[in-house]
């Protein structure tokens, strides 16, 4: 009987070293796997951030009571506070071709809150104010912005 549980000892031992030969790495190919996968995060990292920072500068559209007040071209305007004449409590912020909500005279504050608005189709609005801030491009490759 002695025999025949040594016999199922050893195949059971040589199926677990097959096993664990099987996912054996030596220590240079798990250098050459893992800066691998740092060199393409690096790379999807780079081209992402490129893409985003090529995005066309747009013209910032604001409108009141669904009329437009002001068009102003960001690619080309200084920075500046201001506000437009048919409804002074907004004021708006323009600093390094983006714009804002900045002050804004109602209660809940959720346009100041939108923070710079710089890539094509980004939208804010002021309800309160009937105030809307929108960016229009001059045809870029994003269709929307949510």
């Amino acid at each position: 009987m002695n025999k025949k549980s040594n016999c199922k000892v050893n195949q059971l031992d040589k199926g677990e070293e097959l096993v664990k030969n099987r996912f054996d790495f030596h220590p240079r190919t798990e250098f050459w796997l893992i800066f691998g996968v740092v060199v393409l995060c690096a790379g999807i990292l780079l081209w992402r951030g490129n893409k985003e920072k090529a995005a066309p500068i747009g013209i910032a559209v604001i409108s009141y009571d669904g009329e437009v007040q002001m068009r102003i071209d960001l690619s080309s305007e200084q920075d500046k506070t201001f506000t437009f004449e048919k409804n002074p409590k907004v004021q708006f912020e323009i600093q390094d071709h983006a714009i804002r909500f900045v002050h804004v005279e109602c209660p809940d504050k959720l346009c100041e809150k939108s923070g710079f608005l710089r890539v094509e189709n980004q939208t804010a609005v002021c309800l309160p104010n009937r105030t809307t801030l929108t960016i229009q491009g001059s045809g870029g490759d994003i269709d929307a912005f949510v």
